[in-house]
């Protein structure tokens, strides 16, 4: 049996209906922060009803 924190805790993949160009967000964020900055995964966080995403 799963647990509520095991349910909403943490992060997986991003749900194919979410998937966005991450490319043209990393452009953006390269011209915001400067050319060091490199998104390398994007991750979802679990449960909640605004989404929110873990940028590695």
């Amino acid at each position: 049996m799963t647990t509520r924190d095991e349910i909403f805790s943490g992060t997986k993949e991003v749900d194919e209906k979410l998937v966005f160009n991450s490319g043209n967000l990393n452009d953006y964020l390269k011209k915001v922060f400067g050319s060091y900055f490199d998104i390398v995964s994007i991750k979802q966080f679990k449960g909640g009803a605004i989404q929110s995403y873990l940028f590695d």
